[in-house]
């Protein structure tokens, strides 16, 4: 273990001490004189050039307005020796207004705040330093900030070495979050999960009340309908008898015998017309050619072939006027009959007619009622597939909340194991203080605490001495964790028992009231008990 000693100290300028120096040899020092002889000075002056601030935290009292202080030490830690000297310097700004900074130098030369800091970080983490050299601080922490330190530099309990300890824990699901974090994630999942639980039921309800059960009444009206549709079917049957009976009276007779020759005619008169234009072509075509062998026709010839189409062309056209008229007399004819026909169905048809409306209108009124109830089983089925999509989320939520529940007891239950090996870590480090780490409240819950006791008194309630005990023993344990010694700094030394001391190796600088002495500065050997 590496130890530093305090080998020199020069002080100027500080409280009521104009100046001050000693050199240790590398033995242990004792600071005595009555109170007010500038005791408590000299200490506060040591720590401020080491850590920055006095044993206090105060800031450093200069000795007038015009002498500043300037503090120098000494130490080494057996190999090398390292001067650390601290200026309080004081200027003016433009506005009149006086600021003071500090001047630093390592060894003689110019050096910063910072550069003195991370010469002792390189011996001890700086949020350590005043643990070590500053007896008692760590008690002045606040509670959390104690807990911190402890679990940060003394416990080196992991989540892996908990989990390894009890084979339960493997099944711990953290899917990349801490297992605390993971424990309030499922936390924070049965609370969404009851409450979206507790909104199915509810659901389910309404979906319930929406559904009508209308089954029955659409077999009704289809067997109504059925029965309606066979009585007009009866009277479209006798319609058709009747109909069937006219068909065959001589009136018909007659006018499917008009539309028969009607539609003759009408195509007899298409041909001829056809008949008509080709002659026309043929006779405009007689010339020089014969139009069926090709040869030249002589002119006396091809007369004669022209007075042969107009003939035939001739007989045409009066056969064909002779179909026109006979084809306009018959359609007349038959748009007559049709008339009379007509209106022999209409007086015939007119006894069943308000019969048959009425069934039609009857039957349409059910078949829209059938629609409507056909929309509303359509409406039914999709609500009772949605309440069997919510009991299949309520019962998967169930299950989701068994394995968070069963999440959340291994959480509950590696926060219990992990508190219990932080426990037993820390208070393994310490040969006399023990810690309390964990507190559980009436509610089951878990609070992180950190209450020293020494014989299971609290620190709060032990006396001066047993406090310096317990600080003695979070010195040594420091010291041990970082393998380092640093001088071991006491005031009110003549207050102190041998029982509330714990000898360690560390050079001492001991400060200790005498009434009606000046101040005192003896240098003694390492070898001196802490209690002499």
């Amino acid at each position: 273990m590496k130890k530093i000693i305090v080998t020199g100290f020069t002080a100027q300028n500080i409280a009521n001490q104009e100046s001050v120096n000693f050199t240790t040899k590398g033995g242990n020092i004792l600071v005595t004189g009555e109170n007010g002889a500038g005791k408590t000075t000299l200490k506060n002056a040591l720590m401020w050039a080491l850590i920055g601030s006095t044993a206090d935290g105060e800031k450093l009292i200069p000795y007038n307005s015009d002498k500043l202080p300037i503090v120098e030490v000494e130490i080494t830690d057996g190999t090398v020796y390292t001067k650390f000297r601290k200026e309080l310097f004081q200027r003016q700004s433009f506005d009149g207004k006086i600021s003071r900074t500090v001047n630093c130098f390592i060894n003689g030369t110019p050096a910063t705040l910072k550069d003195i800091n991370e010469y002792f970080s390189r011996l001890i983490p700086n949020n350590s330093l005043e643990i070590i050299l500053n007896l008692g601080s760590f008690f002045k922490q606040k509670s959390e900030v104690q807990r911190k330190i402890l679990t940060e530099h003394i416990s080196d309990v992991k989540d892996e070495d908990v989990i390894a300890s009890d084979a339960s824990l493997s099944e711990l699901d953290v899917n990349g979050f801490s297992v605390e974090g993971h424990g309030e994630r499922m936390k924070l999942m049965l609370r969404k999960i009851k409450s979206e639980r507790a909104s199915i039921k509810p659901k389910i309800d309404v979906l319930s009340s929406q559904i009508v059960d209308v089954e029955d009444e659409r077999e009704e009206l289809q067997a109504e309908i059925a029965t309606l549709e066979s009585k007009l079917a009866e009277y479209d049957a006798e319609l058709l008898k009747i109909q069937d009976m006219q068909s065959r009276s001589e009136l018909n007779r007659r006018i499917i015998s008009l539309e028969s020759e009607v539609k003759i005619l009408r195509s007899v008169i298409l041909h001829n017309k056809n008949k008509l234009e080709k002659l026309r072509e043929r006779y405009a075509q007689v010339g020089g050619k014969c139009p069926t062998c090709g040869q030249a026709v002589n002119v006396e010839r091809a007369e004669r072939i022209r007075e042969g189409i107009a003939d035939k062309g001739k007989a045409l056209k009066i056969e064909t006027e002779d179909h026109v008229a006979r084809l306009s007399e018959n359609e007349k004819e038959l748009e007559e009959l049709k008339l009379r026909a007509g209106k022999v169905r209409s007086d015939v048809t007119e006894i069943t007619k308000t019969q048959r409306d009425n069934l039609r209108k009857e039957i349409a009124a059910r078949q829209s009622r059938i629609e409507n109830i056909t929309f509303q089983l359509e409406s039914n089925v999709k609500k009772r597939r949605q309440i069997e999509e919510l009991i299949v989320k309520e019962k998967t939520y169930g299950l989701r909340f068994l394995e968070y529940e069963r999440q959340l007891s291994l959480v509950e239950k590696f926060v219990q194991k992990k508190m219990e090996m932080i426990t037993d870590a820390i208070n393994s480090r310490f040969q006399y203080v023990k810690f309390k780490m964990f507190e559980t409240l009436k509610s089951g819950e878990v609070r992180n605490i950190c209450e020293a006791t020494l014989n299971g008194v609290p620190y709060s309630q032990l006396s001066k001495g047993e406090k310096l005990k317990a600080a003695l023993d979070i010195l040594q344990t420091f010291q041990s964790h970082y393998g380092v010694m640093l001088p071991l700094i006491i005031d009110d030394a003549e207050s102190y028992t041998s029982n509330s001391l714990i000898e360690i190796p560390n050079q001492k600088i001991l400060f200790k009231v005498v009434e009606g002495q000046e101040l005192k500065i003896e240098v003694q050997s390492m070898e001196r008990r802490l209690s002499a």
